[in-house]
């Protein structure tokens, strides 16, 4: 063997060496099952497909409701609006509106950010109507035009304050007919205007021709 060929066994015999050793080193093991276990996570602990995210409760604060939404909540998990505790006095309703349907006045509100237990529908400074706490949209029988309405949102702490948004006049002149007739009016008078207008040049157009006419100058004739 000449010594060309024995250093190279002995270098053949150090890389295999190295080899085995790698192959069976747990800590490259570990590393290795680590990142194929996860391939698309930051983190092996957070799965590709987990999803934490909570859906807001299907719960509309201006319409009447068969359940409160902490019932909703409870059931499925959703999240119900912010609201402050019930030892707190609640904030005022926002009143919608206050118009005429047949013979009867209705009211509609929105529920404010605060536990409620039920609301008073005030006409003018006397208490007419208690609503429960699902309730948004009342009937009242005809009222005078005029007449101021309000709602409150009560708790145990108290009620809320009427406020320029928890209160409205109720006026026939807001009505869809009133208005249609002020709409009418007011159309009906630019057409006076316009056709006047129209009269108004026709009869000094008219007026012309004929000054025109009685001139003989304006005829071509030569008056000795």
């Amino acid at each position: 063997m000449t010594p060309s060929s024995g250093l190279l066994l002995l270098v053949s015999l150090a890389l295999f060496t190295c080899h085995s050793a790698g192959e069976n080193d747990p800590a490259v093991l570990n590393s290795v099952d680590d990142y194929d276990y996860y391939p698309y996570t930051d983190s092996p602990d957070e799965p590709k497909n987990s999803s934490s995210r909570v859906l807001p409760c299907n719960y509309d604060l201006c319409e009447n409701q068969k359940i409160p939404c902490v019932n909703l909540s409870v059931s499925t998990g959703c999240l119900c609006p912010g609201v402050s505790g019930p030892n707190e006095t609640p904030d005022a309703p926002v009143l919608l509106d206050v118009t005429k349907e047949g013979s009867q006045v209705v009211v509609h509100w929105c529920s404010p950010p605060s536990a409620v237990t039920h609301y008073q529908i005030l006409v003018g400074r006397h208490h007419l109507l208690t609503a429960s706490q699902l309730t948004r949209r009342v009937l009242l029988p005809e009222l005078d035009p005029g007449t101021t309405v309000c709602v409150e949102a009560v708790n145990r702490a108290g009620s809320s304050r009427p406020t320029k948004t928890s209160c409205r006049r109720y006026e026939l002149a807001n009505s869809p007919s009133m208005a249609a007739w002020v709409i009418g009016g007011v159309l009906a008078f630019v057409l006076l205007l316009l056709l006047a207008l129209v009269v108004f040049l026709l009869r000094r157009n008219k007026a012309g021709s004929r000054s025109r006419a009685g001139n003989p100058s304006d005829r071509g004739e030569v008056v000795f």
